[in-house]
């Protein structure tokens, strides 16, 4: 394939790094369901980046430089005929079944065998001195593909994969005896550390620990008995994994008797607590192992592991116990059934039902603080953002929707059952009834009448600039700050932006209206020309409407992270104040392309429950 802007590459030139690091993926425990995510098999043996220039190199995920080991491989890339490349992959031994075999591959390392030995290539990083990191998954696929046609017979060979039914390529993985799968998102781009764009769901539980000592062996076996296991906290405090003492051949066990030959420690590594009987010895903590085991234990340790091989490409010190992510849970595991998963909601954006149900999934640990537990006005487009789109606010007295809950509020002269949720599973419930905008309270259902949040809209004539909209935010930012108020800024996800100042819950929907409205009055008397607290389309024309009629008793605005009903699925996104600029428009990030920025971006938000601030005095 020729690879140039001519053919439609949007991606730069670039000089190849000297080195390269590859992008890891979150343990989950289920894959997604939409097709929005492409599955590979998950091997079982070393991840290997190959770096080809004027020479080729392979290097693990430590950066340790392994090119010796494969020379026969080096020849088979070299067929490949390409230059200024960098490719991602794994090198693993096929046993007999034509499946990975972890144990196998260091048999053959060791004997230095690479018969049975195939290097998978699943990504492309760089192409002919284009660097392809920020195309699409889907597209860098491709592009890898074209490079293989008719090398069957190599023994480096292109990764494929299945779109959509990640339920199903579990289960047949699971049924053939593999590992599990990769579940990876086909928009994606190549990032270079761990994210949720690529999971891993998998068989049996399997990781790496560290060998911290071991037992005396018994009967006819030599060595030792077992290993005794540990992991590091991400404070690197080491903690105790259990025994592993099964899962060894002779070679193995001769193996790891000559590697903790030297190594003996004279004292526990673990508290006092830990009491190890038969103890032959403690051992330095650098050795790292492969084990497979079927759970934890209430206790913290491992339930019938396994042992399946020595890891001399990973660091003892990167070694932590892997959690599966709550965010990444199959939606079925939250109870709710999402009927219709394939239904296009955002028929422009090609967002079906089941991707948005993964969006909100994802997200939930961000936005729920923001909605639980809170009145909510939901806007429901049950057939898509193009039809017959309603607000709802009320719960019907026949609901059946277990993950629904009302409190009842007084209006002016009846009372109303409201609609509030207190879990995820609470906000894919909205999304199985086709909800497209969640508008929370500034309150919470124990006491509906003090509010926490005073709200201020800036809501721009047709005629005003953006730039003149970031201004007005850092104008109304450092009024507030002249008060003693801390404020936080987010897209709308359509045309202005909302600043919001959290406060203790000891006003009433009066203070905070009298407060807003002030303010704002004293804004558009001190910059007539620019903004209004007029809410008259008429009177708005070149000027910014400073909107504080939403702090009234009822009236809310779109939760942070929000989707909003508008043909490209904007969102509504928190911003830290360093990072608003004119480069940020408000409908800038969408359900399309939000993981991008959340993964290069800490939560800018992170001290907003934490703030209790008293409101000034106005005159």
């Amino acid at each position: 394939m020729r690879f140039s802007k001519r053919n439609g590459c949007n991606a730069p030139k670039a000089i190849l790094p000297k080195e390269s690091q590859p992008q890891l993926a979150t343990l989950a425990t289920h894959p997604p369901i939409s097709s929005d995510w492409l599955h590979e098999i998950k091997y079982d043996g070393y991840r290997l980046m190959c770096h080809i220039n004027k020479s080729i190199k392979l290097m693990t995920r430590g950066q340790k430089d392994w090119t010796d080991k494969f020379q026969p491989l080096i020849q088979d890339i070299k067929l490949l005929n390409i230059q200024n490349t960098i490719l991602d992959g794994e090198i693993v031994a096929l046993d007999k079944n034509k499946l990975s075999n972890f144990q196998q591959l260091q048999n053959n390392l060791h004997d230095r065998n690479t018969q049975h030995l195939v290097y998978y290539v699943f990504d492309i990083l760089y192409y002919n001195g284009y660097d392809l990191r920020d195309l699409p998954l889907i597209e860098r696929k491709k592009i890898l593909k074209s490079i293989f046609p008719n090398k069957n017979k190599l023994s480096i060979q292109y990764s494929d994969h299945i779109i959509g039914d990640g339920e199903k390529v579990f289960k047949k993985a699971c049924q053939l005896s593999y590992e599990g799968i990769i579940s990876k998102k086909i928009d994606s781009p190549y990032l270079q550390k761990r994210t949720k764009n690529w999971l891993k769901i998998k068989c049996m539980h399997r990781q790496e620990f560290i060998v911290c000592g071991v037992t005396k062996p018994k009967g006819k076996r030599s060595g030792f008995g077992s290993l005794i296991l540990g992991y590091y906290d991400h404070n690197k405090n080491l903690h105790y994994a259990g025994l592993v003492g099964t899962g060894f051949n002779r070679d193995s066990l001769k193996e790891i008797t000559t590697l903790l030959k030297n190594s003996h420690f004279h004292k526990s590594p673990f508290p006092p607590s830990i009491n190890i009987s038969n103890l032959s010895s403690w051992v330095k903590p650098t050795l790292v192992v492969e084990v497979e085991f079927k759970e934890w234990t209430k206790e913290g340790v491992l339930r019938h592991p396994s042992f399946k091989g020595v890891r001399s490409d990973k660091s003892a010190s990167k070694v932590t116990r892997e959690k599966a992510d709550n965010a990444s849970k199959a939606i079925k595991n939250a109870t709710i059934s999402i009927t219709n998963p394939e239904k296009l909601l955002y028929p422009e954006a090609g967002i079906t039902k089941a991707s948005l149900a993964e969006y909100f999934q994802d997200i939930s640990p961000r936005m729920l603080p923001y909605i639980i537990n809170r009145p909510l006005s939901i806007l429901r487009c049950p057939d898509g953002v193009n039809e017959n789109c309603f607000y709802q606010k009320h719960l019907h007295k026949n609901n059946d929707l277990k993950a629904l809950y009302s409190i009842q509020i007084k209006e002016k002269s009846k009372t109303e059952n409201y609609i509030y949720i207190k879990d995820l599973k609470g906000l894919l419930q909205l999304i199985q009834m086709g909800v497209l905008e969640i508008h929370p309270w500034g309150c919470h259902v124990d006491n509906i009448e003090k509010p926490d949040s005073i709200i201020f809209d800036l809501d721009p004539g047709p005629d005003v600039e953006w730039k003149n909209v970031v201004k007005c935010a850092f104008v109304v930012k450092k009024e507030l700050e002249a008060l003693n108020l801390r404020s936080f800024v987010k897209t709308t996800g359509g045309k202005g932006l909302h600043i919001v100042v959290p406060i203790q819950r000891r006003y009433t929907w009066s203070d905070i209206i009298n407060f807003s409205k002030v303010f704002v009055q004293y804004l558009s008397k001190k910059y007539p020309t620019k903004y209004i607290d007029n809410m008259s389309k008429a009177k708005r024309i070149g000027k910014i409407y400073i909107d504080y009629l939403r702090n009234h008793r009822g009236s809310t605005i779109v939760a942070p992270y929000s989707t909003r009903a508008s043909s490209k699925a904007p969102i509504s996104v928190p911003l830290s104040w360093d990072e608003l600029s004119t480069r940020v428009k408000s409908d800038q990030y969408n359900v399309k392309n939000i993981s991008k920025y959340l993964n290069k971006t800490d939560n800018p938000w992170t001290d907003y429950h934490k703030i209790k601030q008293t409101l000034p005095s106005l005159k």
